[in-house]
């Protein structure tokens, strides 16, 4: 089974935290869990290495199980809050920033 750890970060204007995960979608900072580690160690690990920004987990907000892929996948998801850092993508990283919420469509 494929585990993975999950952050969802908004910002003081209630924005959420989301990074490109594809050509045309969006999706909070994830990693898959790093044997040995911690989920919280894992996302913090991948805030900084991602994003560079400093965040810590505060709350385990859900387990989703994805039966559909093969082996099955369980996402640890985590509420975080920032504790500092500025927001720089390493070169050849995802793009991400702050987006208003709800969504609008794409056009």
């Amino acid at each position: 089974m494929r585990l993975i750890s999950n952050g969802i970060l908004t910002d003081y204007k209630g924005r959420v935290f989301l990074q490109q995960s594809g050509e045309t979608s969006l999706a909070p900072v994830h990693r898959p869990l790093e044997p040995g580690s911690l989920p919280t160690q894992t996302l913090d690990r991948a805030f900084r290495e991602d994003t560079s920004l400093i965040v810590m987990p505060v709350r385990l907000t859900g387990l989703y199980y994805d039966g559909g892929v093969p082996g099955g996948e369980l996402t640890f998801c985590f509420r975080c809050t920032m504790r500092g850092g500025d927001l720089k993508v390493p070169s050849g990283g995802q793009p991400a920033g702050f987006f208003d919420w709800p969504l609008q469509a794409g056009g």
